[in-house]
């Protein structure tokens, strides 16, 4: 039996192209956002559908992420309005932050040392930034490349290491320093654009 033989397929009711996908498999759920402004939300295992919560304006969604610590919810980008919008599972506008940047790309999520989940993603603007779920707030902010966005962004299993591909080409990994001490000097590049919130 090869694998294709093994997979289940479950079709997503959109209308217009699908711009982006997220699985999570501490909710057991995942979602696709659309051109039509919904973001439709399955079960995992069995395919079947769960929710479908929509841009307030019906505009289109490029990106989204799920989210589970301290609360489950839905966080996505309009970018047209360039607003990252947070709802809760069942369906709740949690918060609403205005964005600089036009694009919100390969958002991930993962957790900080007090179990609650972060937001990490890239922009055009060559940025990376960090927000606390669900209403978030601004965590973290680095700035690796002026001329070319952060197409990228990957985290390692342990969550120790953090991975930024930028459009020149280059690679930046992030981590704490004590993470790997005998390679601290080739990590420092990109911990230094790592900064805090900007007033």
């Amino acid at each position: 039996m090869c694998i294709r033989d093994r997979l289940k397929v479950t079709a997503t009711p959109h209308e217009g192209a699908v711009l982006s996908a997220f699985v999570s498999t501490e909710l057991r759920m995942y979602g696709a956002s659309g051109e039509d402004g919904r973001i439709s939300l399955f079960h995992i295992f069995n395919g079947e559908h769960f929710r479908t919560i929509y841009h307030p304006q019906r505009r289109p969604i490029s990106s989204m992420a799920l989210v589970c610590s301290p609360l489950a919810a839905v966080i996505f980008f309009c970018p047209e309005e360039r607003v990252l919008y947070s709802y809760s599972i069942n369906g709740y506008l949690l918060a609403r932050v205005e964005e600089s940047h036009a694009q919100v790309l390969s958002p991930q999520v993962t957790r900080s040392a007090q179990f609650m989940d972060l937001l990490v993603y890239g922009n055009e603007k060559g940025e990376v930034l960090i927000r606390e779920a669900p209403f978030l707030e601004l965590h973290k902010r680095g700035n690796f490349s002026q001329t070319h966005p952060v197409l990228s962004v990957m985290l390692s299993k342990d969550r120790r290491f953090l991975l930024c591909g930028c459009g020149d080409g280059e690679i930046y990994i992030m981590c704490d320093p004590r993470a790997a001490a005998s390679n601290v000097r080739s990590l420092d590049r990109g911990l230094e654009g790592l900064v805090g919130p900007r007033m």
